[in-house]
């Protein structure tokens, strides 16, 4: 359950955001930056914060979870407001369906409801400043 709401996630991000890099957070904008990564902006990266089920029927199956998401939205040589205002709005009470033979997520009543929870500063470097976004999907 946990990967398809991830890859469904992300999947949408993608194509509701096409100019913007979608890719999973592995501690870009930590002090010390993994080796490898070859910065692009605008980004906004994933990082998955937990997942947990919060309804559970008498067999033990999930019948209703939770999932909280951070996303860190970077914007190089601008506040980023304009980019974070565009992804709240588009998110806020979202619901996203899920990916049916590999085709694009649509928004659809029922699937995954999408709520964001908060945005905050999160830090600058050289030109670039990051801000996170805090969302819930249940």
């Amino acid at each position: 359950m946990l990967n398809n709401i991830y890859t469904d996630f992300k999947n949408y991000l993608e194509s509701a955001f096409p100019d913007i890099k979608i890719d999973e957070y592995r501690g870009e904008f930590k002090e010390k930056a993994p080796v490898n990564w070859n910065p692009s902006f605008p980004c906004c990266l994933i990082k998955l914060e937990e997942y947990s089920p919060v309804v559970r029927a008498s067999s033990g199956e999930i019948i209703r979870h939770q999932t909280k998401f951070t996303l860190y939205i970077a914007e190089k040589n601008s506040l980023g407001y304009e980019l974070i205002q565009q992804i709240v709005d588009n998110l806020n009470e979202t619901h996203l369906s899920h990916i049916v033979n590999n085709s694009v997520p649509v928004i659809i009543d029922g699937g995954y409801d999408v709520e964001v929870d908060s945005v905050k500063f999160f830090t600058a470097v050289n030109s670039v400043r990051v801000h996170t976004l805090n969302i819930t999907i249940f």
